[in-house]
């Protein structure tokens, strides 16, 4: 909790990211993201019942995942993968395996893992928004479709309906459903509740929303 509280503060401090970025992968912040993982991993060794570790521990390999794919050689986010992955329509799971070896390697055991926790997570309390919003992102791993995405965003909504970062991925999911003033009414509800979220819209809006 205290290697949390310390990252949700550097990222606090830190200038908000370019349009470029989707998650700051400095030197600091890298460095408190796997501290945070190890004593994750540690609490979960001695207590596998553990709800709350588990969820963030799924956080927590999600955004190691990001960082790394900001450096990677071929710079892809999560969301731009599973698209990817909907778009393609792989025929089975062991083409679709091929395929994110060959697009993202190793990393996919990071991905493997978030969606493993979440799902722990969710076993041990359905009330956790953002495990069902991890899901919607990682459902492609298991042959989800855009309709598997959109059911766990409507779960996630259904569960934690005010909560920031609920609110911030369903208006992400209704932009790439093309329904921008729905996008928009949950991006306004999803500032106003604060939250680190509030520099990824930003970083996500600046240069590509007309005034």
């Amino acid at each position: 909790l205290r290697t949390s509280a310390k990252l949700t503060a550097t990222l606090a401090e830190q200038q908000t990211l370019n349009q470029y970025e989707t998650v700051a992968h400095d030197g600091q912040t890298v460095g408190l993201t796997l501290n945070a993982i190890r004593h994750l991993e540690n609490v979960l060794y001695w207590n596998p019942q553990h709800a709350r570790a588990q969820i963030r521990i799924a956080g927590r390999y999600l955004h190691r995942f990001e960082q790394l794919q900001q450096t990677a050689d071929n710079v892809m986010s999560l969301t731009d993968i599973r698209e990817a992955a909907f778009a393609s329509k792989f025929p089975s799971r062991a083409a679709l395996n091929q395929w994110l070896g060959r697009a993202i390697g190793d990393q996919q055991k990071l991905l493997e893992k978030a969606s493993r926790h979440s799902r722990a997570a969710l076993h041990l309390c359905p009330l956790f928004g953002n495990g069902y919003v991890y899901l919607a992102e990682l459902c492609f791993l298991e042959g989800g479709s855009a309709k598997t995405k959109s059911a766990y965003i409507a779960q996630a909504l259904k569960v934690r309906p005010h909560d920031g970062a609920v609110l911030f991925a369903a208006g992400k999911e209704a932009i790439l459903a093309g329904d921008v003033p729905k996008a928009i009414g949950f991006w306004k509800k999803s500032f106003h509740r604060g939250g680190e979220h509030q520099q990824r819209m930003i970083s996500l809006l600046a240069g590509r929303v007309p005034f």
